[in-house]
């Protein structure tokens, strides 16, 4: 073998060693830039896949927020118009009994803690609500329930 056949056999190997190895000093790897470029062709399909999940995710995520507002309003309301009923009642002086006036005391714990959960104000029935308590009072000092 000669030198010149030695020099090549050398640089070959040389030069197929450093498709597969990366030297510290010099940052180039032909094979993982031919791979990184594969890779993000392959790949590119599924980050627009990805932009568009994380959008509709996005969307479904403000509509269940808008969901459960309304839900809690809805909520507020009914309990309101029980209230109400309750109240238009004690004005006809029809008699309830304890566990009545109970539900519409946890009715209203309810409808408060749903006011501060939406940041509203609460004051829709502060005068009704007070006329409720004030029979309520009453009954319990004359024991007087239905």
């Amino acid at each position: 073998m000669s030198i010149g056949e030695i020099i090549a056999s050398l640089s070959a190997g040389i030069g197929l060693l450093s498709i597969f190895v990366e030297f510290s000093k010099i940052k180039v790897n032909p094979l993982s830039a031919v791979t990184k470029w594969i890779g993000n062709r392959i790949m590119e399909g599924v980050r627009e896949d990805l932009k568009e999940v994380k959008k509709e995710q996005e969307r479904i995520l403000k509509e269940q927020e808008t969901l459960a507002r309304q839900r809690a309003i809805d909520a507020a309301d009914a309990i309101k118009a029980e209230i109400f009923r309750f109240y238009n009642e004690c004005q006809k002086r029809e008699r309830h009994s304890e566990g009545e006036f109970n539900h519409i005391i946890q009715q209203n714990k309810k409808y408060e803690k749903l006011m501060e959960e939406l940041k509203e104000p609460n004051g829709v029935y502060e005068m009704e609500y007070k006329y409720i308590m004030g029979i309520y009072e009453k009954c319990q000092e004359e024991n007087d329930f239905l």
